[in-house]
């Protein structure tokens, strides 16, 4: 059960005073840092559209 317990991290990431002082933000940077390692590892894939059909205004 997960009574009275919260869900473990994926990935752990100490937030120090230290960091807080400094005005850094290591759970950001972390975040940001997997998420580019995850667009290296799985490129996202560019959607084609079909050009748009041309609305005139009517008369």
């Amino acid at each position: 059960t997960v009574e009275n317990h919260g869900v473990d991290p994926d990935i752990e990431v100490e937030d120090t005073p230290q960091s807080f002082v400094k005005n850094e933000d290591p759970m950001l940077a972390r975040t940001v840092q997997e998420m580019l390692r995850l667009l290296k590892e799985k490129p996202v894939q560019s959607v084609s559209y079909s050009p748009s059909p041309r609305r005139l205004l009517p008369d």
